[in-house]
């Protein structure tokens, strides 16, 4: 049998391997795996990617799942397949996030959903390497690359965001890679209870 001290060993993670590390996309890749395999099998998980626009990682996984060893193993093995493209839809994929319970996608807006409530996310773990720039309502860019959508900037989608989250009180963890709005990241994670992580390389750690 394992003593309490054995056992509280067998369930250690190793911290974060950054050998293979060559660019911001690699980094997020780190952490996020980093981040599930710490997952214990009674919390329930999925994983959202974006650019311009936003989904599950995997086909057909649209819903909270229990993070079993296996089920960890395959969002990793996908995980590790990432490539990215495009704007960055930061509004986009934390409403999907808050859309995500253990049934299907809420349809319209999450902020009072029952489904919410009763089987949705109790924390997000927001990785992002760049600044908002687009949302699901944008139709153009501009020559900035900035999209014409009402909540395309961080300045813009930031009071939405805590709009949706005022009676679901979803603790929002933020870390940024590379060069990124620090001001939102800290914002989003400061109004929830959250903590954000700066990885530019010159940050820290803000409750």
């Amino acid at each position: 049998d394992l003593d309490d001290d054995d056992k509280d060993k067998k369930k250690e993670v190793p911290p974060p391997d950054y050998s293979k590390v060559k660019n911001k996309l690699d980094l997020a890749k780190v952490e996020l795996i980093y981040t599930l395999e710490q997952l214990d099998d009674e919390f329930e998980f999925n994983v959202v990617v974006y650019d311009t626009k936003h989904d599950y990682l995997i086909s057909g996984m649209e819903k909270l799942y229990k993070a079993t060893s296996s089920t960890k193993k395959k969002f990793i093995a996908e995980i590790k397949k990432l490539q990215t493209a495009g704007a960055t839809n930061i509004h986009g994929s934390l409403v999907r996030a808050f859309k995500t319970n253990r049934g299907a996608m809420t349809k319209g807006d999450p902020s009072l959903a029952k489904e919410g409530f009763d089987s949705g996310a109790e924390t997000i773990f927001f990785l992002t390497d760049g600044a908002a720039c687009f949302c699901d309502e944008s139709t153009a860019q501009d020559a900035s690359g900035m999209g014409n959508g009402p909540f395309a900037s961080g300045e813009k989608l930031f009071p939405d965001i805590v709009r949706i989250n005022t009676f679901r009180k979803v603790v929002i963890n933020t870390v940024g890679i590379g060069p990124h709005d620090r001001g939102l990241l800290s914002a989003l994670a400061g109004s929830s209870g959250g903590i954000y992580k700066d990885l530019s390389g010159n940050g820290g750690e803000i409750r």
